[in-house]
């Protein structure tokens, strides 16, 4: 936010939480709305991937979620720009990387003359979802992201009922 002179003011969270915990928040609900069963890993800011990779694989999960956050910058004045860097990354439980998809780049978000600050507020939150599903519906992240089913336990095919025996008489020898 930027003050009447411009000057600039930082802004938190609207939780009070750190950005990272809202982005968790905020895949946690969705893959959980799309039938996934989510269990949030958070790692301190700067960690290395394989560490958070590895802290991922401790979950147990099938597939590991990896999202990282190298911007996500508001700037108000009258309007408000975004300056954002997003990846996102699959790998199975021994760490292979199964699919990536990233996106950044800087966005108008658009003006409000009378209330900038409150336009920021409502705009911004929408923005992030829809960059969270620009990326979760990547082609490969989804494809990644599909466990596949196990195969049906084979039921055994019960075996045709033995046939009776037929006894066929004898001819006679006495004729």
């Amino acid at each position: 936010m930027r003050g009447g002179f411009g000057n600039p003011f930082d802004v938190t969270t609207a939780s009070g939480q750190p950005l990272a915990s809202d982005f968790t928040a905020d895949i946690r609900r969705g893959l959980q709305r799309s039938g996934y069963q989510v269990t949030p890993v958070t790692v301190m800011a700067g960690s290395r991937p394989e560490y958070a990779i590895g802290r991922l694989a401790k979950t147990g999960a099938q597939r590991l979620l990896l999202v990282q956050i190298d911007a996500w910058k508001s700037d108000t004045f009258s309007g408000t720009q975004l300056f954002y860097g997003l990846r996102m990354q699959v790998y199975d439980p021994q760490g292979l990387l199964l699919a990536r998809a990233a996106t950044s780049g800087r966005d108008n978000v658009g003006a409000n003359f009378i209330d900038p600050a409150g336009h920021a507020e409502t705009s911004l939150p929408r923005i992030l979802a829809l960059k969270l599903e620009l990326l979760l519906n990547d082609r490969s992240i989804a494809r990644a992201l599909k466990v596949a089913a196990p195969p049906p336990a084979e039921t055994p095919t019960p075996e045709p009922p033995a046939a009776e025996p037929t006894v066929t008489p004898a001819p006679d020898s006495d004729s």
